[in-house]
This record gives C-alpha cells, structure tokens and sequence, in this order.
C-alpha cells in the first residue's frame, strides 16, 4: 500500500492535467464550431457557403435551419457531457485550486467574460437574422396604380457602367425602349429578392417585347462585371435583362444620381438601401419612381409610359 502511492499521486496532476486540456479543447473547437455557423463574412469563400450548407443547412435570414440548430446545441453538449462524467472531479478541483491563487481567480475571471463575450456575440447575431425573418417587405399599396399617381418626368442621369456580357452600358442605352430599373445586390437577404421577384412577375405579365429591365448592383465590391452573369443566372431574371456594375466610383456615382438611398457596412458589406424601382421611358425621362411596388403596378406604369 505505502509503494503505491507515490504512483497515485503521479496520477492526480496527470489527469488534472489532462481535464484542463481536454476542456480548453472543447471550448476552441465550440467557438470555431459557431463561428462557422454565424459569423457574418463580407466576402465568403465558396467553400465557406457550401460547409454551412452541408453542416447547418441554410435559411433567407442566414441563420441554421432546425437540423443546424440541432447540430450547433447537441454536438458540443455531448462532448462537454462526456469529459465532465470522465474528468469532472479534476476539473472541480483544480478550479477550487486556482480560485485560491490571485493569478488563477485572474484567469478564472477571464475565461468566464470571453464565455459571455461569445455568448452575447451569438445572441446579437440570432437576433438580427430573427429580424429579417420577421420584417414584412410585402408592397405597400394594393389594387391597380391610381390614375392620379404623379409623373416624375425627370431626365436620367448620366452613367458609364458594364453589363453582365463586358458591354459598356449607358444611359443612352436606355431610349428607344421602356425600362424597369432597380438596384440590388447578390448578398442581400432582405428586400432585395423582393423586387427582383415583383421585377420578373411585371415582366411575365407585361408581354411586351419593348420593354427591358436593368439592375444596378449596390455592392460594386462583390459584385464585380465577372460576377454578374452568374448573378443573373441565380436571379432567374427575363432575357431582356441588363445587370450592371463597374469601377466602385463609376457605381456609386451612379446610384447617388439616381437618388438612392443607400449605405455599407464595412465590417460585414451588407447594404441598407431604399426599393427604390424606376419606369424609365424611351425617351430617356424617368415616368415613375416607386418605393416597393407591387407588380401590377410596374404592369400598369410601363403600359402608360409606352402608350404616351
């Protein structure tokens, strides 16, 4: 009994140190684990869409759909569930250990605002994507468009800017044909998809081969002349659909032309922007200005045009 313990009391720091470092492990690989879920990237790899795709799945306000949450919530539970049935009395005891030290009650404290940091991070970033859910970007008039509905008759400004095809497209590109103009981005979640679907249902229900629509990106940084082709394709816009961006000044001197409503958050590139959709009329006026218009509004805004 008295040679055995010496080699019991070897153990005691060896699993106390191994409970330290199986814990340190878990928190990494949990912190990355979220990260990888939630954290908001201005420009995403592909690689990094497909894995959250894969691991959690995806939903419109960028958050894990119920198989992710399952997976986020289970998987780090069961791991932290299985090192405190196999090392919770060393970690018990050497957290008693080091609250008594000022240098351990120091890192203990430590350790517990980085897990409130994370904590607070996580819940901030759930609840902006709930947000987005629950926002209501349905059009804000019904019925057909009044007859009285005022006529902007304004002319369009100039612009210098490149189409999804590497076509310098500009605003004289749009006479000699009605156009619904707009701008969106391919990162938005919001109300961008909104007016790209009320622009292809207009244009469905138009069955006008005069008109065309034109898309100006507000997010030149990502969505770059190359990336427009693809953007289109995703978008399932009409044929006769221009896409537009250029040089980053070229872009945004444009939209501040056009009156849009518009700013970047540098830290993630989300853009908040106005719906703004115009009538543009082949005589180069814009007829109307609409802000989130239902599409039987484009329909009844673009006959007008074309019939004056």
């Amino acid at each position: 009994m008295i040679a055995e313990m010496p080699l019991r009391g070897d153990r005691v720091p060896e699993a106390a140190a191994t409970a330290v470092a199986m814990m340190t492990c878990w928190t990494l690989v949990t912190a990355a684990w979220w990260a990888l879920a939630l954290a908001q990237v201005s420009d995403p790899p592909p690689w990094l869409a497909v894995a959250r795709s894969v691991c959690f799945g995806s939903t419109p306000s960028g958050l894990p759909d119920t198989y992710g949450w399952v997976v986020l919530v289970c998987g780090p539970a069961s791991m932290l569930g299985g090192i405190l049935a196999v090392w919770g009395h060393e970690l018990v005891a050497r957290v008693r250990a080091a609250w008594t030290e000022p240098l351990g009650r120091v890192l203990l404290a430590a350790a517990a605002a980085a897990a409130l940091s994370g904590i607070g991070w996580a819940a901030v970033r759930i609840h902006s994507g709930l947000q987005i859910v629950a926002a209501d970007y349905a059009p804000l008039e019904e019925g057909p468009l009044p007859a009285t509905h005022p006529r902007l008759d304004k002319a369009v400004p100039a612009f210098d800017l490149v189409d999804q095809n590497g076509r310098a497209f500009t605003d004289a590109d749009l006479r000699g044909r009605v156009t619904l103009l707009t701008f969106a981005f391919a990162h938005c979640r919001t109300v961008c998809p909104v007016i790209l679907e009320g622009l292809r249902r207009a244009a469905a229900a138009a069955h006008d081969p005069r008109m065309q629509a034109v898309v100006i990106t507000l997010d030149p940084w990502r969505d770059t002349p190359s990336r427009l082709a693809q953007m289109k394709n995703e978008w399932a816009l009409p044929v006769e659909t221009h896409l537009l961006s250029g040089e980053v000044g070229a872009v945004t001197r444009a939209l501040d032309a056009f009156g849009v409503a518009w700013k970047r958050n540098d830290n993630d590139g989300d853009v908040v922007h106005a719906p703004l959709v115009y009538v543009v009329g082949g005589d180069g006026l814009i007829a109307y200005g609409f802000n989130n218009p239902a599409p039987n509004w484009l329909v009844d805004a673009t006959m007008r045009t074309a019939a004056r």
